[in-house]
């Protein structure tokens, strides 16, 4: 349960951090 529009626990913002993230470190890792 949110306490306020818009708002995130850290683990969220992390997992949420990870995701926008992933696609990067793949393409980082296949150039390796």
């Amino acid at each position: 349960p949110h306490q306020g529009l818009g708002y995130k626990t850290p683990v969220e913002k992390f997992e949420e951090y990870i995701k926008k993230h992933q696609g990067v470190h793949h393409v980082l890792n296949e150039n390796k």
